[in-house]
């Protein structure tokens, strides 16, 4: 059973700041769980969501996580596969871009499409 974490306890034993990252990676966590989220205007218009409304260390928090699960999708059904691989390309490979992080933007880019195209890749 995995324990909730819960923004007012984090603010009460270890900061304001801290809280308000954690709200901030929630509310992007929660966005991008909604499958309308991979249709192309609609990724990019999320994309611009978190680049100017939310803090950018909430974004940049997300990166390792995404990359980690494209680096792992061959343990998960193929359906779920796919879905991770094409938010991971569409998403989380441009945001990796925009906040300078080229290496990891290259790396889910390359990982997504070896997934989606595994005959072209």
């Amino acid at each position: 059973m995995d324990a909730e974490i819960v923004p007012d306890e984090v603010e009460s034993q270890i900061g304001a700041g801290t809280a308000h990252l954690l709200r901030d990676n929630l509310r992007i966590k929660d966005m991008h769980s909604k499958d309308e989220t991979l249709a192309d205007e609609r990724a990019s218009a999320f994309r611009k969501q978190c680049l100017t409304c939310y803090d950018i260390k909430a974004v940049i928090v997300e990166l390792p996580v995404s990359l980690d699960m494209t680096q792992h999708l061959e343990h998960i059904p193929k359906y779920h596969q796919q879905k991770a691989s094409l938010q991971a390309l569409k998403i989380y490979a441009p945001l990796a871009y925009a906040v300078r992080a080229a290496a990891s933007s290259l790396e889910l880019g390359d990982l997504s499409f070896r997934h989606l195209f595994p005959s072209s890749y």
